[in-house]
């Protein structure tokens, strides 16, 4: 039979606490990850089209001032979010 003494038994439950610590920190930083790639892709695209927008305005009054233009959306409020 096997006996285990109070320092091995300290020593695995250290163990098995970092394991578990690491695994939860890992998947909570990946989760975020995500979060803040799924943000910068959308503000990416939002800055774009203010970009756009901006662009095809003055291009349009230098060129001609009644110019119609085809502006894109832009979510100003996703601009002005902080970065989860």
């Amino acid at each position: 039979m096997l006996r285990f003494s109070i320092r091995e038994w300290f020593l695995l439950t250290a163990i098995v606490a970092l394991a578990l610590g690491w695994g939860i920190s890992n998947a909570y930083l990946k989760s975020r990850m995500r979060a803040t790639r799924r943000h910068a892709e959308v503000l990416r695209a939002a800055l774009y089209n203010a970009g756009h927008n901006h662009h095809a305005q003055i291009h349009g009054m230098l060129n001609n001032p009644s110019f119609p233009t085809s502006l894109k959306t832009v979510d100003w409020d996703l601009c002005t979010q902080p970065i989860p």
